[in-house]
């Protein structure tokens, strides 16, 4: 599945526990809508804690790593598509949603 081209931000739900991985050749704005993710980035010496209403920005080349501390919305700005970039990884458990791989179409 490939998203090209994507003006609108790139907007996924994610469960507790339910992790995405993106690497892009230009800068990502992670941006938390709802709930709380935990970030790390490759080569920074921290992680963050984003709540709703916060955002930190993946450098470009840089590996990062985003994590469900709750059920959670986030939003990947600068994300160009769904493939190698963006991996989903988490059990699918019962009841749990998977990701939103699209843009939300009440953003048009």
């Amino acid at each position: 599945m490939r998203l090209d081209n994507l003006q609108q931000p790139l907007r996924l739900f994610l469960d507790r526990a339910r992790v995405v991985s993106c690497r892009e050749a230009a800068p990502v704005l992670v941006a938390c809508t709802s709930g709380q993710v935990w970030l790390t980035v490759d080569g920074h010496p921290g992680d963050f804690f984003l709540r709703a209403g916060e955002c930190r920005t993946i450098p470009a080349g840089r590996h990062g790593v985003i994590e469900g501390m709750e059920t959670s919305v986030i939003e990947l700005n600068g994300c160009v598509g769904f493939d190698e970039t963006v991996r989903v990884f988490g059990a699918n458990r019962k009841g749990s949603r998977m990701p939103s791989l699209s843009p939300d179409p009440s953003y048009a």
